[in-house]
């Protein structure tokens, strides 16, 4: 009775493959994941100039043309991440090169960091 009944349902990793390690998410499910209370790194593809115009709170910004091959910003492959650039083209990209390095659990908004600002969710500057 009432378990998993939650208004917007975090994405569990029991459906996930070991070689994926990747589940797509609306802004909805990123937001629900982003309350869970679970370790979440939100990880921000876009250039720097777009991210200081706003980003989400705590967001790590690792601009996709030049440093998603650098480790520096790996905090662990372990952790949960929510990827996204803008639209969700670059973060698709980026996700490649995640895989390829191991990375477990990756959260990918999909349709990116405008459609969190047109869904009027919480922004940073």
């Amino acid at each position: 009775h009432g378990v998993g009944n939650q208004d917007t349902p975090v994405p569990s990793e029991d459906g996930l493959t070991a070689s994926a390690g990747v589940i797509e998410v609306s802004v909805a499910e990123g937001e629900a994941l982003l309350k869970s209370g679970r370790e979440v790194v939100v990880l921000d593809v876009r250039t720097s100039g777009e991210f200081a115009g706003g980003h989400m709170a705590g967001a790590l910004n690792v601009d996709f043309r030049s440093e998603v091959s650098k480790r520096d910003w790996i905090v662990s492959q372990e952790v949960a991440y929510l990827l996204h650039c803008a639209s969700g083209r670059r973060s698709a990209r980026a996700l490649e090169s995640m895989r390829q390095k191991g990375f477990q659990s990756v959260y990918h908004l999909t349709e990116g960091f405008g459609a969190w600002v047109r869904a009027g969710k919480p922004v940073e500057r």
